[in-house]
């Protein structure tokens, strides 16, 4: 209880006229020394009579401990995340970054909530009828348990008069197992009637003990055990559901099988069988027992015959199954006429290719042969048409070869319409078809470029061309033997002529002539003299080597006129194979 004449906890020698959140209770002559000390600027000063506090009021049942980690200091704080009792010393050291869930118990436990109060009490109180329902219930069951177990006796006794000697074996099984499952049922009660008189008395306890920090107006004890309050409530509930849940009951009934005793009386095992009524604890399920004794209509006769019949079915839908195999395999069969197809088709542009070569020779050969590949592309149309259905589930992988195709027809018809107009245009169109040839020529494997540039650098533009391992096709010297990828790396000035040679780089890159696969499997330059055989990062310094890579580049048809200066020098792409 509180006490008016409260002793200075600083000093030990006045009495004390007020109390600091850190220091505790203290005198007039400390409450000066902690208005002028600059070591008490953080602490809290608070003086009785004023400040709505008053020395009658002051907390004694949990504001007297002293800390755990400082022995000297008294616990009036509560770290409401740590769930811990503190000092002022483990505030600051510790607990700082806690911020507002750090709590005074002076103020947070100053007063009784009896609305918690109430919640906890109403809380104890469910799980006492709950218990109490429960246990009724389980007293319900076991009278229905023993009424069963009565019943299932009388029945095999009478079972067992009827068949006399022939039946004393299997009826004293069926009199063991049916005791069995009593047993069992008796443990259950057992178990959850221990469970709930457990919680039972946890519960008196829990109310006693609360009753009793109300009385005493334990503010700081009562708050504290409300903190976890919650928690144990739902624990005690898992505990009985669990239970509850986990034991289950069940009631054993007698079940004859007329059509055994029939067909064979020397089987006992099917002339009766014991059935169990597995009875669960869930609060909305009533099961209700009674005879369970059903004659089985059906003899071994006809069981047989059902037998055969479904053998017969099993035999129509293995059938059916070879039936959709064969359709599966002729589907098969039917991709595999497209693939060759599809070769065709390819070995038809093949041949389109080398038609387009000897066009360079005369204009008038060359609309010749320009016919013949108009002809062929309709052909081959045509032929795409017929077995377009069937070339649905490999059209992904023709899709780069269709592409090639219509743009074939498309440079083909332009090359008509030249032909027809001026031998300019024929010139134009000769020009077109050897960059169509290098585009038909494609052996640059599928790469990245990422174009980087650092300002603090000398050669600020950084080229890095990267290639993975894959698999050489058919335009690389070992179509289907993999090839060795690579790292490739070119440095330039960030002036006029490196921009230019950047953006020319990579205008050949995306056009799939800057890079080839040799005969050693291995990635490599074509026709540009970058890097050297043993070293793949190059630095354009002087003006004749740079004019000498453009002059490599202008002969593939990179040029200054053809250049989109409107791109962003800083970019990553990737450019895909043939």
């Amino acid at each position: 209880m509180a006490n008016i004449h409260v002793q200075c906890e600083m000093c030990c020698e006045e009495k004390a006229v007020g109390c600091c959140n850190i220091c505790g209770n203290i005198c007039e002559s400390c409450c000066v020394i902690h208005k002028k000390g600059r070591a008490f600027q953080n602490h809290i000063l608070k003086m009785y009579g004023k400040d709505g506090y008053n020395s009658r009021s002051i907390i004694y049942d949990i504001t007297e401990e002293k800390c755990k980690h400082h022995p000297n200091e008294r616990a009036l704080l509560f770290c409401q995340i740590h769930e811990l009792m503190i000092c002022g010393r483990c505030f600051r050291s510790d607990h700082i970054s806690c911020g507002h869930e750090v709590v005074d118990l002076c103020e947070e436990a100053g007063h009784v909530d009896y609305d918690q109060f109430n919640a906890m009490s109403v809380a104890l109180n469910a799980i006492k009828d709950d218990s109490k329902r429960i246990k009724e219930e389980i007293d319900r069951q076991k009278e229905r348990s023993n009424t069963h177990a009565v019943k299932c006796k009388k029945e095999l006794d009478d079972l067992e008069n009827r068949l006399k000697r022939k039946v004393e074996h299997s009826i004293s099984s069926f009199k063991e197992e049916a005791q069995k499952y009593h047993d069992e049922n008796i443990a259950a009660f057992s178990c959850i009637s221990s469970v709930c008189e457990d919680k039972v008395s946890w519960a008196i306890k829990e109310e006693s003990q609360l009753n009793e920090f109300v009385n005493n107006s334990l503010t700081g004890r009562l708050y504290l055990m409300s903190r976890n309050f919650d928690k144990g409530i739902s624990e005690v509930k898992r505990q009985m559901k669990e239970a509850e849940y986990k034991n289950t009951f069940k009631n054993v009934c007698l079940k004859e099988n007329t059509a055994a005793l029939k067909c064979l009386i020397e089987d006992l095992t099917d002339v009766c069988e014991l059935q169990e009524e597995v009875d669960g604890s869930d609060e909305v399920t009533t099961l209700s027992i009674g005879n369970a004794t059903v004659e089985n209509e059906k003899t071994r006769k006809e069981l047989f015959e059902e037998l055969i019949q479904a053998k017969l079915d099993t035999d129509k839908a293995e059938t059916a199954r070879n039936e959709f195999k064969e359709q599966f395999l002729q589907a098969k069969r039917d991709l595999e006429n497209s693939e060759k197809t599809l070769k065709g088709l390819e070995q038809e542009s093949l041949n389109t290719k080398q038609n387009m070569e000897k066009s360079e020779k005369t204009r008038e050969k060359l609309c010749d042969e320009l016919q013949q590949v108009k002809q062929k592309l309709d052909h081959s149309e045509k032929a795409r048409e017929r077995f377009e259905q069937d070339l649905q589930k490999v059209k992904q992988d023709i899709d780069k070869s269709e592409k090639i195709r219509k743009g074939i027809e498309q440079e083909l018809l332009q090359v008509k319409q030249g032909l027809d107009n001026s031998e300019k245009e024929c010139t134009t169109l000769q020009a077109r078809c050897t960059h169509l040839k290098d585009c038909i020529k494609w052996t640059q494997p599928t790469g990245a470029v990422e174009v980087k540039l650092n300002l603090e650098r000398v050669y600020s533009i950084k080229c890095v061309f990267t290639f993975p391992d894959g698999i050489q096709t058919e335009y690389n010297p070992s179509p289907g033997k993999p090839y060795k990828g690579g790292l490739f790396i070119a440095h330039l000035k960030d002036d006029n002529e490196g921009q230019l040679v950047c953006r020319m780089l990579k205008a050949r890159f995306r056009r799939g002539l800057m890079f080839t696969v040799n005969e050693n499997g291995c990635v490599e330059l074509d026709g540009l003299s970058l890097f050297g055989d043993s070293l793949r990062v190059f630095f354009l310094t002087d003006d004749q080597h740079i004019q000498k890579v453009k002059a490599e580049l202008a002969a593939k048809g990179i040029t200054e006129t053809n250049i989109d200066f409107t791109e962003k020098l800083k970019q990553t792409f990737t450019v895909d194979g043939p």
